[in-house]
């Protein structure tokens, strides 16, 4: 096996070791004893296990983020902002669906990597931003706003996303429809007439 695949292996293991067990629970004997290797292997990879933790979160961020910028490019009207913003957000949900076990991890171990969760939010809210620089509805929205509707979305969206964790029956679908409608309508098109 190269260093690249038994380096993917690791990480595999190592989050699927770290979801089952927790960080704290978690042990780099377990994770080689897994994976079918000594301990000495992993740390030929790794430094220890916070930086396994932190390697798995960093590569659930880099495809979170390909996802959403190829779902952005999908667009069918890449003006139109609300098209924009529901086809991004259902890659989200998407990407979270396929991923839920590094989700969870990230909200059970926040405190060891809330460093690499701000970043993954700064970097969701960057791309969303650009995004919408480039709709007919936010073309002319000063830098300013265009950062805090950015940064509005991406946190209903991981709000949202923590919530449903315990959900599973709501589909995509409908998790996108219900974001897309919060952000569309503002909590005044939630409230009970």
């Amino acid at each position: 096996m190269t260093r690249p695949e038994r380096e993917a292996q690791l990480l595999q293991v190592a989050e699927a070791v770290l979801v089952e067990r927790g960080y704290q629970d978690t042990t780099i004997e377990e994770i080689a004893e897994r994976a079918g290797i000594t301990k000495p292997v992993i740390y030929d990879h790794f430094s220890s296990k916070d930086e396994l933790l932190l390697r798995v979160i960093t590569r659930a961020h880099a495809e979170l983020e390909w996802a959403t910028v190829a779902a952005a490019r999908e667009v069918s009207d890449p003006g139109d902002a609300e098209e924009l913003v529901t086809v991004v957000t259902k890659a989200w949900f998407e990407f979270i669906d396929s991923h839920r076990a590094a989700f969870a991890l990230m909200r059970q171990e926040r405190y060891l990597a809330l460093g690499q969760v701000e970043r993954i939010r700064v970097d969701q809210s960057r791309v969303l931003a650009g995004a919408l620089r480039r709709t007919r509805q936010f073309a002319d929205l000063d830098d300013e706003r265009l950062e805090i509707l950015g940064n509005a979305i991406v946190g209903i969206t991981e709000r949202y996303s923590i919530w449903r964790l315990d959900r599973p029956d709501i589909s995509t679908d409908r998790a996108t429809e219900d974001v897309t409608g919060l952000i569309w309508n503002g909590i005044r098109g939630s409230a009970a007439d």
